[in-house]
């Protein structure tokens, strides 16, 4: 039975498209995602973590590129919360272009305290 079901978690990651090119630049994992997905995934599900994680992963590999961090001050609360906002209002939007826009606006406002 565990066999069974080890196939079957396989064969339905193998349906979910993992990778895709956005910006110049490629997107593996959950960022490929829509942000139509991101809302309807249930609060603390697996899913719903795995879409988490894989922004602020994002964010984190943005600040080691850049050597700096763009999410000072900022919590993976507040975080989640942008994104739920963003793509309540872009749900055809892959979470990796929500997740940039984040990067951007946190830039302004880095800049903007200045």
């Amino acid at each position: 039975m565990k066999i069974a079901r080890a196939y079957l978690s396989a064969a339905v990651l193998m349906l979910i498209p993992t990778v895709a090119v956005a910006e110049g630049y490629t997107v593996v994992g959950a960022g490929v995602q829509s942000c139509g997905k991101w809302t309807t995934d249930k609060p603390n599900s697996y899913a719903r973590n795995v879409d988490i994680e894989w922004v602020v992963g994002f964010i984190s590999g943005f600040n080691f590129v850049h050597g700096g961090d763009v999410s000072e001050n900022v919590d993976a609360p507040a975080i989640v919360v942008w994104m739920d906002n963003y793509c309540s209002a872009h749900p055809l939007d892959p979470i990796n272009l929500g997740a940039s826009s984040l990067i951007y606006e946190l830039q302004r406002r880095h800049q903007k305290a200045r």
